[in-house]
């Protein structure tokens, strides 16, 4: 029994040191920043953005509805809120949300098929495109989100929780509802969107739907650092955009490296403005106040496997796509300046691939007046 013991005493004892080793020598995967934005003087501040949401006429939104009826499911609910709640509840009786799945490129077909069959479960960015492409298929106009926790890199477990939004012809907004786990928030009896459950931070509110209320609160609280959506919202169909409108609160700092990447194209903004644009105005650009000041946007630059291209000159290093957005366009002519070295713009984009250090990238129309200064600094790995 003593020997049984001391083995199992050696066995616990190198599991810990082999632990120490792997955390110590760099085995483990870093949670420090590689990419740190110390100066972003390029936040939007206009509304002039053309949105795009998925013509509820097209072929795969017409073949969902008459598969599942969904129509017909919730043809006796009055206004947009309950109508979306009764798909909610739907899909919920066949659709398990669990964190930790794999996410899934089946269409909500395949998903709800599969579902009779066997238990289907789901994380929480597939549950929200499943819940917004049924909930477009029953005649809702429906967006998704992602809330994000501040510093993601240093979160331990997850760092993000996607939402989605659906417009409400009775409150005249846009209000969020969490697919996953089945709530929907209300303040003072009204329902609330994602950017008021923001400005709440998460206080006085009141969950409704689904179950645990009290610990979702404290859930949610963790990821109201920013919020992100697309400007095409389309589900079918060749996209008009790859781009996305992300919030942050008046003097923080975007973050846009994730999980050793750069986010995906991103105009940022401190203002509620254009997440309050309703999907049924539509966008006439003669009417539309036009924006004073361009605004740089960044892609990062992929190989053909579709992974970060971060070998250059046998250094590890990233290479950037940017371009400039002005009154819902990509601006064809301007001036750039990385590290004080101006360069033209004519073919509307241009690339950069960031050293170590700080990175100074500086937008100009005319080459003499400064528009936009943003300040990069890099880390790169050894």
């Amino acid at each position: 029994m003593k020997n049984k013991f001391l083995k199992f005493l050696f066995a616990g004892l190198l599991v810990v040191m082999v632990a120490l080793a792997f955390n110590k020598y760099g085995f483990m995967e870093s949670k420090k920043d590689k990419i740190v934005v110390e100066k972003w003087e390029n936040l939007y501040s206009g509304e002039n953005i053309q949105f795009y949401y998925q013509d509820k006429q097209d072929m795969n939104i017409q073949k969902l509805d008459e598969t599942f009826k969904l129509k017909e499911l919730t043809k006796e609910e009055g206004e947009d809120l309950k109508k979306a709640l009764t798909v909610l509840k739907w899909l919920g009786e066949k659709i398990k949300y669990n964190p930790n799945s794999m996410s899934s490129e089946d269409y909500a077909i395949e998903i709800i098929k599969k579902s009779k069959d066997n238990e289907i479960s789901i994380n929480d960015k597939d549950y929200c495109s499943l819940y917004a492409e049924v909930a477009t298929a029953a005649g809702l106009n429906v967006r998704k989100g992602e809330l994000r926790a501040k510093e993601v890199n240093k979160q331990k477990k997850k760092y993000n929780h996607f939402v989605c939004e659906v417009w409400s012809d009775k409150y005249n907004k846009w209000i969020m509802l969490d697919p996953a786990n089945g709530h929907y928030i209300n303040n003072d009896g009204k329902p609330l969107s994602a950017m008021e459950v923001i400005s709440k931070s998460g206080d006085n509110i009141e969950v409704m739907g689904g179950n645990e209320s009290k610990k979702y609160i404290k859930d949610i609280k963790k990821y109201l650092y920013s919020y992100t959506i697309p400007i095409d919202n389309s589900i079918y169909g060749i996209k008009k955009s790859n781009s996305f409108i992300t919030y942050i609160g008046k003097g923080d700092l975007p973050e846009i490296y994730i999980n050793n990447s750069v986010i995906q194209p991103t105009i940022f903004t401190d203002k509620d403005l254009l997440f309050n644009i309703s999907p049924k105005v539509k966008y006439e650009a003669e009417k539309v106040k036009k924006d004073t000041t361009a605004t740089l946007i960044f892609s990062e630059q992929k190989n053909d496997n579709g992974k970060s291209n971060d070998k250059v000159n046998n250094k590890n290093k990233i290479q950037l796509y940017g371009g400039v957005f002005k009154d819902s366009a990509m601006e064809e002519k301007y001036y750039v300046s990385i590290n004080n070295v101006w360069r033209e713009v004519k073919n509307s984009y241009f690339q950069l691939t960031l050293d170590e250090g700080k990175n100074i990238i500086k937008l100009s129309m005319d080459k003499e007046k400064i528009q936009r200064e943003i300040i990069i600094n890099c880390t790169m790995e050894k």
